[in-house]
């Protein structure tokens, strides 16, 4: 069996021609990420292309031979020198510290164009000494490593914004130049990508990032669309402020009993950045696979981080960047985790939620907790271990043994009725039926009417617990189907409106739509304020499963006063087809906000897909309910950015799509 090689391009530039738009710290995340992974006990292949400043002010051209430039030539030669040489399987990992910039272009140029950003790199021959990297030009590039089956991972420490320097703060972002584009043009070789939908709900356009869409690799970008990417003195020393947590996270997760993945790492890096006034309004973005980082093995040590401790109270309580928005409710409880290098009585300790705010809550450490924590550290993690009450009562079928009862009694999500007793009006009641097949069928209360979940065969060994976890699955998916707006700084439903096809300009939802088979039905959003708005599209489609829209996106953002327009393909599910079926209902679920906050913990997979999964790996799935959360409400003094609320508002609501083959 072939070795699995491990593939490092590493690009750095803090040359540009303006000295006001030379950075310091670029080619030092190059020099610290490469001495890291030097270290490693089975080094990978590295190459190193760096443009550094000398000090003069007539610099005309960074230090060292052009071969160890970071060029548009030398770069883009790299990458496929890596395609043409790596093997299939072979992990490939891609840092990138400079100046991002983008172009605020129409609608129907970016159709044309493929992408409205690009890295800037160093170039002699040009007037300005710069050359884009196109963001379309990039993802084709990727996207031949993926072809091979590569498995690439790419880190973008610059920004999207095309912000520049405010103040004393050094940003990663420059204007757009018409020069340097001119003399930079889309690669005609490489036309634009097809952006095939999947065939169920998928965003039908492009989104403006540096890439058209992360399709099987790792991105991670070091700040949203609009926002700043800055650098930070660290010691004696300046670095990109992604790039130094990026390795503080890497340190913190060796320490402690978490996996190497991006997700992690990612999580570690956003708890962080919370709680320091300097990178608030910053907020690093993954999109893509999550993966374990380059040269790292998985250790399934512990279970999945649910969330992070983001700071504490006065009266010593802990806050965790999770509220509201992700169902949360008061009396949940966590288990914080301890880094191996702090000395407590146990690793871990267990947090009661005592208030929850829109995005985040705060938790008591409870008095029976064993463990005596000294200190509590900003971006522990912490895993959700019990819940107020069961989020679904199961009744039972008549004649079942109490095998199902001590299944179920681990369970936080559900909660078991024998079918003589009457079931709690406070919680959702769902039942399971014995059917004429001899299987186990998940169905209503009283009607019994199928909830459209996977079947398992009474003989099964595992029947049971199989049945257990598809009964937690449901729990998770009528809670999220419940996500209501409660609690205080609901936002206020003339901020926006969302244009649906057939009845205008609406936001009094729920309401229900009709579309056909395969239809593409846009939605079009409408920001009515002065700063800029955040949405997410959850999709709970019929079958049980919570996708994002697009999948891949943490949230899309609306400038003030504008509008952005999403493009979503209706389907009715193969199987209920392949059953006789001809109409689906499926849910779109619009989290709005003033603020960034992920919900990607919502998502669910396919329960069909994954019917025959052992309860452990359905556990490991529902720890990760509110996984992935991140919340950017500074309660620190600070100025607001442009364009940026100053308080986190949010709103969720609901449009329910009844899809049919046969509509005409």
């Amino acid at each position: 069996m072939a070795t699995q090689r491990r593939w490092v391009l590493l690009l750095g530039i803090n040359f540009y021609l303006r000295k006001d738009q030379q950075l310091k710290g670029a080619v030092n995340d190059v020099k610290i990420f490469k001495e890291w992974f030097e270290d490693a006990r089975d080094p990978p292949i590295i190459k190193a292309l760096i443009a550094d400043t000398n000090g003069d002010n007539h610099q005309t051209q960074p230090p060292g031979a052009p071969e160890t430039w970071p060029t548009y030539e030398n770069v883009t030669s790299e990458l496929k020198r890596i395609t043409k040489d790596a093997s299939p399987g072979d992990l490939v990992h891609i840092h990138y510290s400079g100046h991002g910039t983008r172009k605020k272009i129409s609608e129907e140029y970016r159709a044309i164009d493929g992408g409205d950003a690009a890295l800037v790199l160093f170039d002699p021959e040009t007037t300005t000494k710069a050359k884009y990297l196109r963001g379309f030009d990039l993802a084709s590039l990727l996207d031949e490593m993926v072809e091979n089956d590569l498995r690439v991972s790419v880190v973008l420490d610059c920004c999207s914004s095309g912000g520049i320097s405010r103040g004393a703060t050094e940003t990663r972002g420059i204007p757009w130049d018409d020069v340097t584009a001119a003399e930079s043009p889309l690669n005609v070789a490489q036309q634009r990508r097809e952006i095939d939908d999947e065939p169920n709900f998928r965003d039908g356009e492009a989104d403006h990032h540096w890439l058209l869409r992360p399709d099987n690799y790792t991105l991670i970008a070091s700040c949203g669309p609009y926002e700043l990417a800055k650098e930070i003195r660290a010691g004696q020393q300046f670095h990109g402020a992604l790039s130094w947590h990026f390795l503080e996270a890497m340190w913190y997760l060796s320490e402690s009993s978490m996996d190497h993945t991006y997700g992690n790492i990612i999580r570690r890096i956003r708890a962080r950045f919370r709680m320091l006034t300097q990178l608030s309004t910053q907020n690093p973005m993954m999109m893509g696979t999550d993966s374990i980082f380059i040269g790292q093995e998985r250790t399934r040590r512990e279970k999945q981080a649910t969330c992070e401790v983001i700071g504490s109270t006065p009266e010593g309580r802990i806050i965790l960047n999770v509220g509201l928005i992700h169902g949360v409710q008061e009396d949940d409880q966590y288990t914080v985790h301890i880094p191996n290098n702090v000395a407590t009585k146990t690793p871990q300790f267990t947090i009661k939620v005592v208030h929850g705010a829109s995005s985040e809550a705060e938790e008591e450490i409870l008095q029976s907790s064993r463990s005596s924590p000294t200190r509590i550290e900003v971006g522990l993690s912490a895993t959700l271990t019990r819940l107020h009450k069961p989020k679904a009562q199961v009744q039972l079928f008549p004649g079942a043994n109490t095998q199902w009862k001590e299944a179920s009694r681990e369970s936080a999500w559900v909660q078991t009725v024998p079918h003589d007793e009457p079931l709690s009006v406070d919680v959702p009641g769902i039942a399971i039926i014995l059917n004429d097949r001899f299987e186990y069928e998940i169905v209503s209360v009283g009607t019994h009417e199928s909830m459209n979940m996977p079947c398992v065969p009474s003989q099964d060994g595992d029947a049971i617990s199989k049945v257990v976890s598809l009964l937690e699955h449901l729990a998770k998916f009528m809670l999220t189907e419940s996500l209501e707006n409660r609690g205080n700084g609901v936002m206020a439903q003339n901020d926006f409106r969302i244009e649906l096809p057939g009845i205008g300009l609406s936001s009094a939802i729920p309401c229900t739509m009709k579309a056909k088979d395969q239809d593409i039905v846009p939605f079009v959003f409408h920001n009515n304020t002065a700063h800029y708005l955040y949405f997410t599209i959850l999709n709970l489609r019929p079958l049980r499963e919570i996708t994002k829209i697009p999948k891949d996106w943490e949230y899309k953002v609306v400038e003030p006063r504008s509008s952005l327009t999403t493009k979503i393909r209706m389907s009715v599910p193969k199987l209920i087809k392949d059953n006789g079926g001809s109409r689906a209902t499926t849910i779109f679920k619009f989290i709005v906000t003033t603020k960034p906050i992920r919900v990607s913990g919502l998502t669910l997979p396919d329960p069909w897909a994954s019917s025959d999964a052992t309860r452990g790996e359905s556990a490991r799935t529902l720890d990760s309910l509110l996984q992935g959360q991140s919340v950017d409400e500074i309660k620190e003094e600070r100025p607001v950015a442009r364009g940026e609320s100053d308080t986190l508002s949010w709103t969720c609501y609901s449009i329910y799509m009844d899809v049919n083959l046969y509509i005409n």
